[in-house]
């Protein structure tokens, strides 16, 4: 098992239409504060390279949540439209999060690897 916590605190920038029906697209920065919680399951194998050097090498699955609270935002996810490009990117779902606030959850994978020396 692995769990975490994040916090982050940021300016961001989003494009939108106002009232979903605009032509005229918008430009909102404001404030975003961010904690992330979240719990994974994580599977691995390690491996000894030349005497005492190890290699582990692991990946998992598990849950996020988050809590995000903006300051000095304009823009309102019920009345306006995200501007988006027309492919899927990690970009436009960032502001997608960021632009709502409370709470959400998500699925969450990790992937990583470690060397260490063994004493």
């Amino acid at each position: 098992m692995n769990a975490f916590y994040n916090y982050n605190t940021y300016n961001t920038q989003i494009n939108y239409f106002l009232n979903k029906d605009n032509t005229t697209p918008r430009t909102d920065c404001f404030g975003v504060r961010k904690k992330v919680y979240g719990l994974n399951g994580v599977l691995g194998w390690e491996r000894r390279f030349s005497g005492r050097w190890i290699l582990d090498v692991y990946g998992g699955v598990g849950v996020r949540f988050r809590y995000v609270n903006t300051a000095n935002k304009e823009f309102n996810a019920e009345r306006d439209e995200l501007l988006n490009a027309t492919d899927v990117n990690v970009y436009d779902i960032r502001n997608k999060v960021d632009s709502k606030d409370g709470f959400s959850s998500t699925a969450n994978l990790t992937l990583g690897f470690r060397f260490g020396y063994r004493l």
